[in-house]
């Protein structure tokens, strides 16, 4: 079994697609290539398989029976346990189609097939909207929230009050949040954070490893250009 490509080769195939495309849209299109190829070698296979377990099924089952068993127990914020439900059935989706998407990529098909799969990609795209369009609510609804210092002077009966509390003994009450669920979904949100932060330090850097490519290959062009054109001058001579 081949490892995978050193990066001095990735470099070397970045450079040369400068050499053969039309332009910046077309060097784009072969260097997005370069990458997709980078990344289903060995590493790029281990890291999307740990990515996909832990947002694509084991975070999206947590979720779902979290916020199906706690579905009534967060009064202070009913939202959060929905949020839950919903983002764990949608991540599921989500997680499944792009998993479609990338299997079916590697077979050829007829037109029809193609049709389909730009639909697939079409529908994968939109439940990717929604998903982070309903993550920025989450992080809205769950980090508005703040926790009571003390419930000292309150009452299960207490009203206007603009905090909420883990506290058991006041279960029946407006401000009420099980500290499971109220946990649960505070910390898996900043695992998400953590991890779509890391998805983006990862583009960003294959954006700039392209740029750099691009540049460096435009440079040694010219000055392949300028040697030919001595090299003909001399011969002239």
């Amino acid at each position: 079994m081949s490892g995978p490509p050193s990066y001095a080769s990735i470099f070397g195939e970045l450079a040369a697609k400068k050499e053969t495309s039309d332009g910046v849209v077309d060097y784009t299109k072969g260097a997005a290539g370069v990458m997709n190829k980078m990344a289903s070698g060995v590493c790029g296979k281990i890291l999307c398989g740990i990515f996909c377990s832990l947002i694509g099924i084991a975070l999206p089952i947590a979720e779902i029976v979290i916020g199906a068993l706690y579905l009534k127990e967060c009064s202070a914020q009913y939202l959060i346990p929905i949020y839950l439900i919903v983002s764990g059935v949608f991540g599921l989706i989500s997680g499944g189609s792009s998993g479609g998407q990338r299997m079916s990529s590697r077979t050829d098909g007829d037109e029809e097939e193609s049709k389909a799969k730009k639909f697939a990609g079409c529908c994968g795209n939109l439940v990717g909207m929604f998903v982070f369009a309903w993550f920025i609510c989450g992080c809205v609804w769950i980090y508005s929230m703040t926790e009571c210092s003390s419930t000292d002077n309150f009452t299960t009966n207490s009203t206007n009050v603009d905090c909420f509390t883990k506290d058991p003994a006041f279960e029946d009450s407006e401000f009420y949040c099980r500290k499971l669920l109220y946990d649960f979904a505070y910390w898996e949100m900043i695992a998400k954070f953590v991890l779509y932060g890391l998805m983006l330090f990862i583009v960003i850097s294959g954006c700039m490893c392209c740029c750099i490519a691009f540049c460096c290959a435009g440079k040694a062009a010219k000055a392949g250009g300028k040697d030919m054109a001595m090299n003909g001058a001399n011969g002239d001579v």
